[in-house]
């Protein structure tokens, strides 16, 4: 039986930040493997003019994971049609291998909304919650949160501390439409891509 981290994301584009909270969640949580999800039609975007199309997102996220052997990618989203969904993703995911566990990991601000997710009462019984605190919201309002989920739904949750990069996607589209540089910020190969696609003018 394998622990499988789940990085889902709009990934426009996916950034150092995402990368590095993925490899420190397989240290915390001793993963086996993160797969990581761009969403094709993601539901929280209700302004899609500024989201690259999927298939670009995902060859960035493809470029972006590459080198390390304990990422993986995953098109389910990307290839399913209408809206992504986590708990589609996790069904089809355990309908295909249950075998395995599956850690849903998330930051501070997601965790705090997952009740509000689509039949996140799935969620909660079907994957561990792992959850990285942030200074974006305080480490006393993250456990208070995570006891109600626990009481409520009987939840399996896990809370770390992880060094995190204050990196967006938003500010990284600025910057590009700014013509300014997003060295350090992204991967090398995912800001060439960015270049010679001529992405986020």
């Amino acid at each position: 039986m394998a622990k499988i981290g789940l990085m889902g994301g709009t990934f426009n584009p996916i950034h150092n930040a995402h990368l590095q909270i993925a490899q420190e969640a397989m240290e915390e949580f001793g993963l086996d493997q993160v797969l990581f999800i761009p969403a094709g039609q993601p539901y929280m975007n209700k302004d899609m003019s500024d989201v690259l199309p999927a298939q670009e997102r995902a060859s960035m996220t493809k470029l972006a994971i590459r080198e390390n052997p304990g990422f993986a990618y995953s098109d389910l989203e990307v290839t399913r049609e209408g809206i992504s969904y986590t708990c589609d993703t996790l069904r089809q995911l355990i309908g295909e291998d249950a075998s395995h566990s599956y850690y849903l990991l998330l930051g501070a601000d997601s965790f705090m909304s997952l009740y509000h997710w689509k039949e996140s009462e799935y969620l909660f019984a079907h994957a561990v919650i792992g959850v990285t605190l942030r200074s974006s919201v305080s480490d006393e309002t993250i456990l208070e949160t995570k006891k109600r989920y626990e009481e409520d739904y009987q939840a399996k949750i896990l809370v770390t501390h992880m060094p995190t990069l204050e990196i967006s996607s938003s500010d990284i589209r600025k910057r590009v439409r700014e013509g300014r540089s997003i060295r350090y910020l992204v991967p090398e190969c995912v800001a060439k891509y960015i270049e010679e696609k001529n992405l986020y003018r």
